[in-house]
C-alpha cells in the first residue's frame, strides 16, 4: 500500500510526502506549472490529467492523482477567498 499525504504549512508551501520521501517544493512547481499549461491548452479534461502526469514524470498513478487533488484544491482555495 503506497501513502501520498499533503502538508499544508502556508498557502504557498506543500509538502508531499510519498513513499516515505518528502518530495521537494521545485517538483512540486513543475508539476504545477505543467498542469497549468495542459489546463490552458484545452487539450485535456483536467479530470483525467492523471495519465498526463504518469506519462511525463513517471508517476504511478497514486503519486499522479495526489499532485492532480493538490493541484485542483489550489483552485477551491481561491475560490473560497472571494
Amino acid at each position: 500500500m503506497m501513502l501520498i499525504m499533503t502538508m499544508s504549512l502556508s498557502r504557498d508551501v506543500v509538502f508531499f510526502f510519498y513513499k516515505g520521501n518528502v518530495m521537494s517544493n521545485d517538483f512540486n512547481n513543475e508539476v504545477h506549472e505543467f498542469l497549468n499549461e495542459l489546463r490552458d491548452s484545452g487539450e485535456v479534461n483536467m479530470f483525467g490529467a492523471t495519465k498526463d502526469l504518469m506519462d511525463e514524470f513517471d508517476m504511478d498513478k497514486r503519486e499522479a492523482r495526489g499532485h492532480l487533488m493538490t493541484w485542483m484544491n489550489n483552485f477551491k482555495k481561491d475560490d473560497d477567498d472571494e
